[in-house]
């Protein structure tokens, strides 16, 4: 007859793996969440670098005040 550990040692030792288990399905779950966030962030970067761009297109190289709307003329900047 084979020897075997105790049910006790053995739930135990189903409980660890079984919580390992578990702990690893959750970080894969976060990277997963942790890369469709950086796509995310990189397509609305990318909608925001085509947008400035028409608007430099259409008022030229400008200061926009985001609150405001104001314009403000870079070549009047004070140093």
């Amino acid at each position: 007859m084979a020897k075997k550990i105790t049910k006790k040692e053995l739930a135990e030792l189903q409980d660890n793996i079984k919580n390992l288990n578990s702990v690893q399905i959750k970080i894969g779950e976060l990277e997963l969440g942790k890369l469709n966030l950086a796509a995310q962030f990189n397509q609305l970067n990318s909608n925001m670098k085509q947008f400035q761009a028409k608007l430099e297109e259409k008022y030229g190289s400008v200061n926009i005040n985001v609150n405001t709307g104001e314009i403000k003329d870079e070549t009047n900047k004070k140093n």
